[in-house]
């Protein structure tokens, strides 16, 4: 444990949602948030409703923003990679 975390007490007593059972509703749709990286700086912009976003959300973005985001394709490519690994190892020995 940090000094921080074991030194620091919160000036009041409200409830803090850090991803736990206590989700809230999202304010705006969370589908049209993206991340841009500008000048090393990572900044989440809004796409409005009245247009159409220029590319898709990525793995990140969903994952982020607490979307599901499991896909097949994910998975097909983690299970190619580990046979390719366990392939060449048994191929080495």
């Amino acid at each position: 444990m940090s000094w921080f975390s074991s030194h620091y007490k919160y000036h009041n007593e409200l409830r803090r949602n850090r991803g736990g059972p206590y989700k809230t509703e999202p304010a705006t749709d969370l589908s049209r948030w993206r991340l841009k990286c500008v000048d090393g700086a990572q900044l989440w912009y809004y796409v409005p409703e009245g247009s159409e976003p220029e590319r898709e959300q990525s793995l990140l973005e969903k994952h982020s923003l607490g979307i599901n985001c499991v896909s097949t394709d994910v998975y097909f490519i983690c299970s190619l990679v580990t046979v390719e690994f366990a392939l060449s190892c048994y191929l080495k020995s």
